[in-house]
């Protein structure tokens, strides 16, 4: 089979979730088009953070693919995802959160006309984020509650270059795919639970 039979399409077309994970295919030699066409096999929906899951799985708008299998990407697989997945007949749903070649491997498994496992959010590892030192959690948190490396370096009194420097750890330890996927991880992690409310007070109080 050649590679253009086996080409998949990511949407919505507009998103960064979605061209995070087009980098991240077309990196692991998965060939990606814009367009789903007669070539393609597989649809990749990206979902953004800001969707409501527990809407109608109609409310979400996806381009015409006729029969080609389609697999979900979500903050989590919780009970909301697999709904949805349901009601849209997706192959499969997989985390945000999972490693790369968990990813990569479910892309091309649905692609294939596999069938996804239900694979849980997190990782085998209780809380990842425990692998971090301090400094690394607190990059993380402020990463999870939508800073940018300026807005993180301003924060804990650090030039961007060393945020930098922090991040590209974060995203190693937690074998995170892309900034998202860690930004998720933080959101859901027991340990920093404590910072992101920290934080969050600080923002009300300044704010006010």
């Amino acid at each position: 089979m050649t590679s253009a039979a086996r080409s998949v399409t990511v949407t919505p077309a507009a998103s960064l979730e979605a061209d995070c994970l087009r980098l991240l295919l077309q990196a692991a030699g998965v060939p990606v088009v814009a367009d789903a066409d007669e070539h393609t096999t597989a649809v990749v929906l990206a979902l953004p953070r800001s969707i409501d899951l527990a809407a109608p799985a109609s409310a979400i708008r996806m381009p015409p693919t006729g029969r080609v299998p389609l697999l979900l990407v979500a903050d989590a697989v919780d009970s909301k995802a697999l709904a949805l997945a349901r009601g849209l007949r997706a192959s499969g749903v997989v985390s945000w959160c999972s490693p790369t070649d968990v990813l990569v491997s479910a892309v091309r498994t649905v692609s294939e006309g596999g069938r996804v496992p239900r694979r849980s959010g997190r990782n085998v590892n209780p809380d990842p984020l425990t692998q971090l030192t301090s400094r690394e959690r607190d990059v993380a948190a402020l990463l999870a509650l939508g800073e940018q490396d300026d807005g993180i370096g301003d924060r804990l009194g650090i030039t961007p270059a060393t945020v930098h420097s922090h991040m590209q750890h974060v995203l190693v330890k937690l074998d995170a795919p892309h900034r998202h996927a860690a930004a998720v991880m933080a959101r859901q992690s027991p340990l920093l639970s404590q910072r992101l409310r920290e934080w969050r007070t600080r923002d009300q109080v300044t704010a006010g």
